[in-house]
């Protein structure tokens, strides 16, 4: 096994461990524990940098928010804006929009 792939192994391992610490009762085969459990903590990673995105395009005016009734934030296109989001959407794509970039 190269450096690489045991350096991988060892992530998933504390990720299962992890999981299981939160969770003590849990119990699962291979497959759920790929298709849930490692998802599950991949998507409260994500959820961070959706968050981050989010507040980014927010302060740029590329989107806005509004409340539903539920007092629930909803996110849309700012209209008032267009031009600003096609430009941005024209720039990151020539460019490329890299993981360290931020919208």
């Amino acid at each position: 096994m190269g450096q690489d792939s045991n350096q991988k192994v060892i992530e998933i391992a504390y990720r299962i461990l992890k999981y299981l610490d939160k969770n003590p009762n849990a119990e699962d085969t291979s497959r759920g524990i790929v298709g849930w459990w490692l998802v599950q903590q991949a998507m409260e990673v994500e959820a961070i940098y959706v968050q981050q995105a989010l507040d980014s395009l927010v302060s740029k005016r590329l989107i806005k928010e509004s409340l539903n009734p539920d007092n629930q934030i909803l996110y849309q296109i700012n209209r008032q804006n267009l031009k600003k989001v096609k430009a941005f959407l024209k720039q990151s794509n020539a460019g490329g929009l890299h993981h360290s970039e931020q919208p």
